[in-house]
């Protein structure tokens, strides 16, 4: 029987300590429109555009939640097999994780409604909101470029850390 060091069990100990969000990055089939949402909460997103996600259940992968999640928020049904994992944020801490996915839908217009109290639309990749979230234009670009890259160029996953200045 294999002994599992001490550091595997903190890794794994600290793994449940973690809360896991997701975040979906949807685009039309153009690439030329994202969907984003006039968050409302939390406090710190209030006012600023973000992309649909939230909070991962125990029991959900990264898929089943983005997929509930961007039903609840968006009302657009996707299937588990539509998103693609592409990378994951977290912080220094290791008190969060964001997955992040991306997924692509045929028309731009004609499913997308508001089911929360927060605004949800359609927007053009190359005029992003001012009011925004940090990184939502890097990972537009990122998600951008696992779908148009050439096979060379092209970064299939990425893992980025946050930490304070």
């Amino acid at each position: 029987m294999e002994k599992k060091n001490n550091n595997d069990l903190d890794n794994n100990k600290k793994l449940k300590d973690m809360t896991h969000y997701t975040i979906g990055i949807y685009f039309n089939k153009s690439f030329t429109h994202v969907v984003l949402i006039l968050k409302n909460r939390p406090q710190w997103q209030k006012g600023l555009h973000n992309f649909p996600g939230g909070h991962k259940e125990s029991h959900e992968s990264i898929k089943e939640c983005i997929t509930r999640e961007f039903e609840e928020e968006c009302g657009i049904k996707t299937m588990f097999d539509d998103w693609w994992f592409i990378g994951e944020i977290y912080n220094n801490k290791n008190d969060y994780t964001v997955s992040i996915l991306t997924a692509i839908k045929e028309e731009v217009h004609g499913d997308i409604k508001t089911n929360e109290d927060q605004i949800v639309k359609w927007v053009p990749v190359n005029q992003l909101p001012k009011k925004r979230i940090a990184n939502i234009q890097w990972l537009v670009f990122f998600a951008l470029n696992y779908w148009k890259g050439s096979e060379v160029e092209k970064l299939k996953v990425g893992y980025f850390c946050y930490e304070p200045y």
